[in-house]
């Protein structure tokens, strides 16, 4: 039975509770995003370090595009594969003939119909996690993460960092003395 974590960004419930269903009665640990902010994604990719990201391919948010918050996806350290999930035929097209600029800058895992059909879904999920880094959840990888995230505050300007020894947090002053925790 498959394993692993899956984000489904996806602004309609509908959509988000059946594959909620069909994903979760296959074995993954399903997180859904409702909101397409750039922020609020981060945040949850942060919080959740998926196996792999189901991104709706329309971003009703007006906050960028998916293609944009596929490829911001892309830059982070940890690669986690990202799955195209659109009806919009140009889109999928586009995807699947990865030869644009943001095809490339995207780096798309896989490309989902809607509708989907659902051994497609399945199937493609399961390469895209498969592919995906795993996630390090031990001690000695969460203090090299904040070790890493205080050299890199301290870079811009953050003074007196001080990480947890529990998580990747750290508590540190701006320039402009404000302290701060991330």
């Amino acid at each position: 039975m498959p394993s692993g974590k899956v984000l489904v960004i996806d602004s309609d419930s509908d959509i988000d509770e059946l594959v909620r269903a069909v994903l979760t009665d296959a074995g993954y640990e399903i997180t859904i995003l409702t909101e397409m902010l750039p922020d609020a994604i981060a945040a949850v990719v942060g919080r959740v370090e998926p196996d792999a990201i189901l991104l709706d391919g329309e971003d009703p948010s007006g906050f960028g595009s998916s293609w944009e918050h596929a490829a911001a996806i892309a830059k982070r350290e940890r690669q986690i594969a990202v799955m195209m999930f659109s009806a919009h035929g140009e889109d999928l097209a586009e995807a699947r003939a990865d030869v644009s600029e943001r095809t490339k800058a995207a780096r798309l895992a896989g490309v989902i119909p809607k509708p989907f059909d659902l051994d497609e879904l399945l199937d493609t999920v399961a390469r895209a996690v498969s592919a995906s880094e795993p996630f390090d959840t031990s001690a000695e990888a969460d203090a090299e993460r904040t070790r890493t995230l205080v050299t890199q505050l301290e870079r811009i300007g953050a003074r007196d960092a001080r990480g947890s020894t529990r998580r990747e947090w750290v508590t540190f002053r701006t320039p402009r003395e404000r302290v701060i925790q991330v």
